[in-house]
C-alpha cells in the first residue's frame, strides 16, 4: 500500500525548488507574466561543438546525366549527437571525433568520410539546439531547433491545449548547472508568447506541471481504492472468524 501512495505523490514533487513559493507569490503580482530567481548562467551559443550538441548532416550528390549537369540531388539526411568523449556516430561511417571543433572543421571531417562512401558528395552540417520539454505535455522529450534564438511562441505547438490537465500558470524553466540553476516561473495565460524579452535558450528544461486539482482527484481515487481493499480484507477476516466457530 505504501508503494501505491508513493507512486501517486511522487509526481507532484517533480522539479520543486526552494524558491517555488516565493516565485509563485511574485508571479501573482507580475504584470509581465513571468518572474525569475538566480543568475542567468547561459552565455552566447558556443562557437565549437560541445558534448550534448546535436548536428544535422545533409549529403547531396551530383546528377551525371548530360541534361542535368550542375544539378544536385539529396542522398540522405542524418542527425548525430556528440558524446562526452567528443565522439559522434553515423550509420554509414561509424564513430568519428568532432567534439571541440568548429562547425567548419567538423564539416571537413565528415566530408572526408563521405568521400569514402559516396561518389563526389557535397556535405553540409547544421548545428541544432536542444530544449528538454517535460511534464504534462503530449510528447515529453527533446526538441531540436536550428537556431539558438528560440522564442516562447516556438514551444506553443508542443505544449498541448488541455488546461484540464496542465497548470499553465506555473510553467517552469530551469537553466544553467543543476547545482545552482536559474529558475523562471511563467503564467502562460498572462505572458505574451510574442514577447522578445523572454527567450528560451539551448539546454533549458521546460517543465509543465499537472494541475493540483487533478493530483487531488488522483489521491482521492487512490484512497478510495485502498479503503475498498481494507473493507474487503476486513470482511474476509470476519467471514473466516465466523467459519472457525
Amino acid at each position: 500500500m505504501g508503494l501505491l501512495f508513493g507512486g501517486c505523490v511522487r509526481q507532484a514533487y517533480l522539479f520543486q525548488t526552494p524558491y517555488d513559493r516565493e516565485l509563485a507569490r511574485a508571479l501573482r503580482r507580475s504584470a509581465t507574466g513571468w518572474v525569475s530567481h538566480g543568475p542567468d548562467t547561459f552565455q552566447t551559443a558556443p562557437t565549437h561543438l560541445v558534448p550534448g550538441q546535436f548536428v544535422k548532416v545533409i549529403i547531396e550528390g551530383p546528377l551525371f546525366q548530360e541534361e542535368s549537369k550542375g544539378e544536385w540531388s539529396l542522398i540522405r539526411v542524418d542527425t548525430f549527437r556528440i558524446q562526452s568523449d567528443s565522439l559522434a556516430y553515423l550509420p554509414w561511417t561509424g564513430s568519428f571525433k568532432v567534439g571541440g571543433l568548429t562547425i567548419d572543421s567538423a564539416q571537413k571531417v565528415v566530408n572526408e568520410l563521405a568521400h569514402k562512401v559516396y561518389r563526389a558528395p557535397r556535405v553540409k552540417l547544421y548545428p541544432l539546439y536542444a530544449i528538454y520539454l517535460l511534464g504534462t505535455v503530449p510528447q515529453p522529450g527533446i526538441l531540436l531547433f536550428d537556431t539558438p534564438k528560440i522564442q516562447l511562441v516556438d514551444l506553443m505547438p508542443y505544449l498541448g491545449t488541455s488546461t484540464r490537465l496542465a497548470d499553465y500558470k506555473a510553467v517552469k524553466i530551469l537553466r544553467g548547472s543543476l547545482s545552482n540553476p536559474q529558475m523562471i516561473l511563467l503564467d502562460l495565460r498572462k505572458c505574451s508568447v510574442f514577447n522578445d524579452t523572454l527567450a528560451i535558450k539551448p539546454f533549458d528544461i521546460v517543465y509543465v506541471p499537472p494541475r493540483k486539482v487533478r493530483i487531488i482527484s488522483e489521491n482521492i481515487q487512490v484512497f478510495t481504492i485502498a479503503f475498498t481493499l481494507l473493507q474487503a480484507i476486513n470482511l474476509l477476516l470476519i467471514l473466516r472468524a465466523n467459519l472457525s466457530r
